[in-house]
């Protein structure tokens, strides 16, 4: 840099971006389960100057290439920042995945360093059986009794959650719970977009825990629809034989104890009761569950009773399965198959139908006819003969073009497809899982883009070939408030590029209503189709026997 004396100030170097610090925790104490998504905290302490980027997560595929998860992120100077990342459940390991921040941008900025090297994510695979369970409790050791199951033959982990934290409670951070229970905590901090969140999760499956006591307002605050029975006050209890009988295992009270007292809403089934006052009530919403118990599940002297394990054993019975000797790392996780379909499916485009063989075929006689025989005969007639070392090869490249012109019909455009599993809850809504196709007739870059915010993976199976990161991606999806987008690079031409929306909910899907009889001759019944839409090529899967019912439109009624 020049600089005239006494005239300018001497010039000033570009400030060196120093290293950022990085906490990465993955998922529930570490936990993950394939074809469930789950939560990753980033804390990232900027030290330096104010810093704009991307936050990256680069994952293994299992192919060729790799795919990025993106988080735009800002950084103040001299800040910390919280960015959490709901990503596709896996074994994650120093192999597979690799963390890095990209100053103004993945594929424009240079990477930024991490005071320590090679960040990346580490979890643990749990089997797909496994319970996992959610407990956000004044006490943080809030059924942490349910590790005495494990003794049993079950594989129960507990994990501590927050109302008043920055857990940020979205439909992708829950997937990968199975039960979430409240107890002595207010829920009215709860967002209402995070309650729905909640509510859905109970949809798809979950089971939701309402502890009571005198503090089952607060705890219930956010879960009025939800909540099997309707509060009524406290009441003190001399006994609770109710509960020693169904875990087989005595209580004994010195004093009275404290319970809530509820009237039990039309729709939910008494499981215990002690004197007419419920102490355990169930209600199920689509395919989950809500479960209310009557007392706080810190309180002694019932906390510290030793048939705890075996009473929640019988409450969450139809959650808990016994476990096979497993491997290191979840060795015994059991695959869905579902993803696989839908991957081979999606390869099929009736567009693209294979060239007509009659057609090729008469095109090569064509060209072996005009460049043997014919073109032999109009050159000696016209003693041109020395012709041919220019017209074959001009006739081979016409006859080229017009082959490859009959094979690539139909693979000129953009073709697109989608196929959607929808899964009813029974209650109205329903779980939508949506697999895209897109065929591209020419290279380059693409973009497939989502209104809101989805959960997409780049491709519809994550499983097959070597788990390894390759050193290059292909495809990056990026989250933002309003869209979400995944983003193909360097796409080859005619080649077929595929994304997977989860845990989408449909909330006025409609239902099936049906009714089943014995009779002499066997099950008879009816169906209602009162969904929101024309059926067609439906039918009943009972075992493994298919048993077709045709066409079902929309308020029809068959037997």
């Amino acid at each position: 840099c020049l600089v005239a004396a006494g005239l300018l100030e001497p010039c000033k170097a570009e400030a060196e971006v120093r290293p950022l610090e990085l906490t990465i925790e993955p998922g529930f104490g570490g936990y993950a389960k394939v074809d469930r998504w789950f939560p990753v905290k980033f804390t990232i302490v900027n030290p330096g100057d104010d810093l704009s980027g991307d936050l990256a997560v680069h994952i293994s595929s299992g192919r060729t290439k790799d795919f990025v998860y993106v988080r735009r992120v800002e950084l103040p100077r001299q800040s910390t920042k919280v960015v959490w990342m709901a990503l596709p459940g896996k074994a994650y390991t120093s192999q597979n995945n690799k963390v890095v921040f990209y100053r103004t941008g993945i594929g424009s900025g240079a990477p930024v360093p991490f005071s320590r090297p090679n960040a990346h994510l580490e979890t643990r695979l749990a089997p797909s059986g496994a319970l996992h369970v959610g407990v956000a409790a004044r006490d943080p050791d809030t059924l942490n009794f349910l590790a005495l199951l494990n003794q049993k033959g079950y594989e129960v982990n507990v994990f501590g959650l927050s109302t008043a934290g920055d857990f940020p409670w979205e439909t992708a951070m829950l997937d990968s719970l199975d039960v979430i229970a409240f107890n002595d905590v207010s829920t009215d901090a709860l967002k209402p977009d995070q309650v729905r969140a909640i509510q859905s999760w109970v949809e798809r499956g979950g089971t939701l825990v309402l502890a009571g006591g005198a503090a089952f307002p607060k705890t219930a605050a956010a879960f009025g629809e939800l909540s099997p029975v309707t509060y009524r006050g406290t009441k003190s209890v001399d006994t609770m034989d109710a509960l020693g009988e169904l875990a087989g295992v005595p209580i004994e009270l010195t004093e009275p104890f404290t319970v809530s007292d509820a009237e039990v809403k039309q729709d939910a089934a008494v499981v215990s009761a002690q004197n007419g006052t419920p102490l355990a009530v169930r209600r199920h919403i689509g395919q989950g569950s809500v479960l209310y118990i009557a007392y706080d599940l810190a309180l002694q002297p019932l906390a510290g009773w030793n048939g705890n394990a075996t009473l929640w054993e019988r409450l969450l019975s139809d959650r808990l399965l016994a476990q096979p000797t497993s491997g290191k790392n979840g060795a015994n996780v059991v695959f869905s198959d579902t993803k696989q379909e839908l991957d081979q499916a999606l390869n099929y485009f009736p567009q693209l139908v294979p060239p007509s063989f009659g057609a090729l075929l008469i095109a090569f006689l064509l060209y072996v006819v005009v460049v043997a025989p014919v073109l032999y005969t109009i050159l000696k007639r016209i003693d041109r003969r020395e012709w041919a070392w220019f017209v074959i090869p001009a006739i081979a490249v016409l006859s080229s073009a017009v082959i490859y012109g009959i094979g690539a019909s139909g693979r000129s455009s953009i073709l697109a497809q989608s196929l959607h599993l929808v899964e009813l809850s029974g209650s109205g809504t329903a779980n939508r899982t949506s697999a895209t196709a897109v065929f591209v007739p020419s290279g380059g870059d693409y973009t497939l883009e989502w209104k809101g915010e989805r959960h997409v993976t780049p491709s519809v199976s994550l499983y097959g070939g070597l788990d390894v990161l390759r050193g290059s991606y292909d495809s990056v999806v990026r989250r933002e408030p309003a869209v979400t987008l995944v983003q193909f690079h360097d796409v080859p031409y005619w080649s077929i590029r595929k994304a997977v929306s989860e845990l989408e909910t449909v909330p006025d899907a409609g239902s099936f209503e049906y009714t089943i009889r014995y009779t002499a001759n066997g099950i008879e019944g009816e169906i209602v189709n009162k969904t929101n839409a024309d059926l067609y090529e439906t039918g009943i899967m009972i075992g493994q026997n298919w048993i077709k019912i045709g066409e079902l439109k929309k308020g029809e009624k068959t037997g």
